[in-house]
């Protein structure tokens, strides 16, 4: 029964792990229509730019690897 419970939680831990691999196969994208020019001129301005559009395109990835996180926890609790 022990053993049972122990194996359905590493199952739920590798599909959680396996799903979250896949979130987290973010691929940032340089945009094209900037020049260097203007990046020399502010780089920080332009860093803040990117990673604010960077970060709102991939909310949802992170909206759904928390949803993942807790139905890992609400597994485990109901397996023990």
């Amino acid at each position: 029964m022990a053993r049972e419970k122990k194996n359905q939680s590493n199952q739920f831990l590798v599909n959680y792990v396996t799903k979250l691999q896949r979130l987290n196969d973010i691929e940032p994208e340089t945009p094209r229509d900037i020049s260097i020019d203007e990046i020399i001129a502010d780089p920080t301005a332009f860093a803040l730019a990117f990673v604010e559009s960077e970060f709102a395109k991939h909310i949802p990835s992170f909206i759904e690897a928390f949803r993942l996180g807790q139905d890992l926890a609400k597994n485990n609790l109901a397996a023990k």
